[in-house]
């Protein structure tokens, strides 16, 4: 994922540095490296940023992201997509 694939997903999202870097678990000097090309994504993150990229056209996704990144931490984002996902 290239730093410019970062910062338009976090553009789409309408987020500051650091409430993506709460939404993702890392740093907001992570987010910044990637920003700058000084450093890529790795690991599950790069699933996750793959997720909020498909997410940022869904009104409903969105707002779980944005809850997300208020509460801080994935954790939650994963709480919320499965409370989401298994409703009767």
């Amino acid at each position: 994922m290239t730093s410019d694939e970062v910062k338009q997903i976090r553009n789409d999202l309408k987020m500051s540095q650091e409430d993506f870097a709460r939404a993702l678990n890392v740093s907001y000097t992570t987010v910044n490296r990637w920003e700058n090309g000084k450093a890529q994504p790795t690991g599950p993150v790069v699933q996750l940023l793959r997720a909020f990229q498909r997410a940022s056209n869904k009104p409903d996704i969105l707002e779980i992201i944005a809850q997300a990144a208020l509460i801080g931490g994935t954790a939650y984002l994963l709480y919320k997509l499965l409370e989401a996902a298994f409703e009767d």
